[in-house]
């Protein structure tokens, strides 16, 4: 029997960024006209990226603190619109408390995967760098034969 991978779509930052859009699409109704088609559309357009990048950095092992990185700036500029529509009283109180739930649980799960990327690119430099020049040159199948 083999291991049993998830799927990146299973994942939970990714399930939580999904009800996040899903959350962000039901509210913007509720929006004045002109500020649905401004905010509403961006706030989609970010949180619809976001689960891009968390699938980049899934998929993507040599560019996952990069597509992290990008995932968590979507991520502020998605939070600064959902402030604005909350200080513009768009939101109503009961729509807040499921989306900035879903919000906690997303930046706590991904300060954890950016923590884990950092920590394996750490750990690869490490580990390149206890090999040294002589010994990496022998690993490649160089050195000398005398």
């Amino acid at each position: 029997m083999g291991k049993s991978y998830k799927r990146w779509e299973e994942t939970g930052i990714y399930a939580d960024t999904y009800e996040l859009v899903k959350s962000v699409h039901s509210v913007i109704y509720d929006f004045p006209k002109k500020d649905r088609v401004v905010i509403g559309d961006k706030m989609i357009d970010k949180a619809t990226s976001m689960i891009a990048f968390s699938g980049m950095a899934y998929k993507l092992a040599d560019k996952r603190l990069e597509c992290i990185d990008r995932f968590i700036c979507e991520f502020e500029i998605l939070k600064t619109y959902l402030r604005m529509a909350i200080d513009l009283k768009y939101l109503r109180p009961a729509k807040q408390v499921k989306i900035f739930s879903l919000i906690q649980r997303i930046d706590e799960g991904v300060m954890k995967w950016r923590k884990s990327a950092i920590s394996k690119i750490q750990a690869s430099k490490v580990s390149n760098y206890d090999l040294g020049p002589d010994k990496q040159n022998q690993s490649r199948g160089g050195g000398s034969f005398i």
